[in-house]
């Protein structure tokens, strides 16, 4: 997802006031600063994370093309986030949504809102009520965004949709 254009200028305001020598760099505790007042708070684990996905070493400068693209996958992992709490929060009918968002909640260990597909197929096979085969189909009919993870709202509405298709 790309930033809008009045968050990438934010964005520029907020590195240039951090560039206090204005060599159009940034370290790693000005980007931590900077991410904070643009609402995203990391750890100093977190922060040297990214820069170690992003190739540079911890003492090196940051430029404000990375600085962009650092923040545009931090903001979108926040935004996912914030969707992911929207969702649990809707409010549940007596059509039996509630136990399968509790039962996708026990599996969702990362608490990120999706599941391995993988990992989904082998506790169906494992509770024995379905064959490998089965499984697969399943799991593969529910991942309707084919990227090898159960979402939320997928599970859910794969769920309801096979529920109703019963009844």
């Amino acid at each position: 997802m790309a930033l809008s254009k009045e968050k990438i200028i934010e964005c520029k305001e907020q590195f240039d006031l951090f560039d206090k020598d204005k060599d159009r760099c940034i370290n790693k505790k000005e980007l931590g600063d900077i991410l904070r007042t643009l609402g995203e708070n990391l750890s100093k684990d977190e922060l040297t994370e990214i820069m170690k996905i992003n190739g540079k070493p911890e003492a090196s400068k940051i430029t404000y093309k990375d600085f962009l693209e650092i923040y545009a996958i931090k903001f979108r992992e926040h935004q996912l986030k914030e969707e992911n709490k929207r969702q649990d929060q809707i409010v549940i009918d007596s059509t039996g949504e509630n136990e399968y968002i509790e039962a996708f909640k026990l599996f969702d260990k990362d608490g990120n809102g999706m599941i391995p597909a993988n990992d989904l197929k082998e506790i169906m096979v494992s509770l024995g009520e379905i064959s490998e085969q089965e499984a697969l189909q399943l799991v593969n009919d529910a991942d309707l965004e084919n990227d090898g993870y159960i979402h939320y709202y997928e599970f859910v509405d794969f769920m309801m949709r096979k529920l109703f298709k019963k009844n």
